[in-house]
């Protein structure tokens, strides 16, 4: 089943406003989930502003428009933004109008990202992906205070953050402070079954509203996107996910 079904996983999608954890493991299609809704949500006019710390902002065009997400009019007309933080870790000039020199300085960060916000209408979404490199090199509790408060400046104008984060690199009681801030928790899980790896999807929080809590096994299909194997045996068990 095609991406779609995520709608009725979260019965009615992301809510409006929210702070949403999409925590998980290497490659589980954390970024991919995000940019699937990303492109949906400009689609229906919502604006993004996207940061990212983990890849260069030419590829990142570059996989959107693999999955057939043509950024550019969106670019254009001002409502999809990138702040490039990747360029600087890499010790590289940036090309893009924006970007941050300092991608460790979470001001500086603050700053660029409500910037950013400022010529958008006031339901947009911001991505920060990924915040690994933040918790590599900062203290975990200065990261978890500035996700939370830039989230709530983020909901205070009827936007949604979304974050990433390998957790497994986490302390647990980051984490589980980290699920406390969030209105919503994803998980995305990568399983050894017989010798081949599937990639497996859970919510595991979404506050004020009904979800379907038991894991979901998808595959990220080139030029498709998502697809759901709703079909598929489930995992009884969600607390062994």
């Amino acid at each position: 089943m095609k991406f779609d079904f995520f709608n009725d996983i979260t019965h009615g999608g992301i809510p409006e406003p929210s702070m949403v954890m999409v925590s998980g493991d290497p490659g589980s299609g954390k970024t991919l989930l995000c940019e699937e809704l990303l492109f949906r949500d400009l689609q229906e006019g919502k604006p993004w502003i996207y940061v990212t710390h983990s890849d260069t902002p030419v590829n990142i065009r570059k996989r959107l428009k693999s999955f057939k997400h043509d950024m550019t009019p969106y670019e254009v007309s001002e409502r999809f933004i990138i702040i490039d933080c990747y360029s600087s870790l890499a010790n590289a000039q940036s090309t893009e109008k924006r970007s941050v020199d300092r991608p460790y300085d979470l001001t500086q960060l603050t700053i660029a990202i409500m910037d950013a916000a400022r010529s958008l209408p006031k339901n947009f979404r911001v991505l920060i992906d990924s915040t690994t490199p933040l918790f590599n090199t900062r203290d975990p509790s200065s990261v978890v205070t500035f996700l939370h408060e830039i989230g709530a400046r983020i909901k205070a104008y009827d936007g949604v953050l979304y974050f990433t984060a390998v957790t497994d690199g986490i302390p647990k009681d980051v984490v589980k402070r980290l699920e406390e801030i969030s209105d919503c928790v994803i998980e995305a899980r990568m399983r050894e079954e017989k010798g081949n790896w599937t990639r497996w999807l859970r919510v595991k929080k979404m506050t004020g509203r009904r979800f379907l809590e038991r894991p979901i096994q998808f595959e990220i299909v080139p030029e498709k996107g998502f697809i759901f194997y709703t079909e598929k045996k489930f995992i009884k068990n969600p607390s062994a996910f």
